[in-house]
């Protein structure tokens, strides 16, 4: 955020979106801007915009710290988790009743196997749980 100003690239990259994004977003809402050098870039010289000029919204997302971020970000990274281990728990379950099938006795590398997916999925959970205490 040198000089007051950022290009379209810095804003997307602080918002997680992309160039285009931004670039399509400012160019609707009439953000003003000034091009920047190129750099020894072929094609248009970037457009930077100045911060204090930008939405209200867009200020405050890129004035969040990372660790702000990460808290807007955490019930979609929550939800995900989540559903990896249900996935997780279906495919271990599956895996033990396949390798008991007809009385089958599960070979060292099955039980290996089960065993590094239970500690995966205990992980998780516990991932989940400090997640869950940090929300409330």
């Amino acid at each position: 955020m040198s000089d007051g100003w950022l290009t379209a690239a810095e804003i997307a990259a602080c918002l997680g979106i992309t160039q285009g994004g931004v670039l399509l977003r400012a160019r609707r809402e009439g953000w003003p801007y000034r091009t920047r050098p190129a750099d020894g870039i072929r094609g248009p010289a970037p457009r930077a915009f100045e911060i204090s000029a930008l939405p209200a919204g867009i200020r405050r997302k890129l004035g969040a710290s990372p660790m702000e971020r990460l808290r807007a970000a955490a019930p979609e990274l929550l939800e995900r988790l989540e559903i990896s281990t249900t996935e997780l728990v279906d495919y271990r379950d599956a895996m033990r009743a396949e390798c008991t099938a007809g009385g089958r006795i599960p070979d060292a590398g099955d039980e290996a196997e089960i065993s590094s997916l239970s500690l995966e999925i205990e992980r998780n959970r516990e991932a989940i749980a400090r997640a869950r205490g940090v929300e409330s």
